[in-house]
This record gives C-alpha cells, sequence and structure tokens, in this order.
C-alpha cells in the first residue's frame, strides 16, 4: 500500500515538471491565394490576348508564359 502511494506520488510530480516544461502547439494556417490569382489572370490575359481556341486554351493552363513568350519573339 505504501509502494502504491510513493509510486502514485512519483507520478504526480512528474506530470506536473513535465506539464510545465510543455509548450504549446500553434497552428498555422498559410493561404496561396495570391500566387493561384495571379496564374488565374495571367492564363485569362494570354487566352484573350492570343484569341486562342478552346483546345489551345486549355493546353494553355500550364504553358501560358510560353505561349506569349512565343508570340512576343517572333
Amino acid at each position: 500500500m505504501q509502494r502504491q502511494a510513493e509510486v502514485a506520488a512519483s507520478a504526480r510530480r512528474l506530470q506536473v515538471c513535465y506539464a510545465g516544461e510543455m509548450k504549446k502547439d500553434s497552428i498555422s494556417i498559410e493561404q496561396h491565394s495570391f500566387g493561384g490569382l495571379l496564374w488565374l489572370a495571367g492564363w485569362l490575359f494570354t487566352v484573350g490576348f492570343l484569341h486562342l481556341p478552346f483546345w489551345r486554351a486549355l493546353a494553355a493552363l500550364i504553358i501560358w508564359p510560353y505561349l506569349l513568350g512565343a508570340t512576343a519573339a517572333g
């Protein structure tokens, strides 16, 4: 009985020590909407500026910087 009381007291001391050293986890929320909006604006500009048909406009989702560069170069 006395041994159980000693173990329980020791466990409480460890919990108190551990709780004192614990740091609260912080939650970080990041929003990357500006980059997506910039990409969308560039894509829409490319589609309108180059008068691309539907399938080329769909391909321009990925390669719109290349399409603008190719048009500007020649």
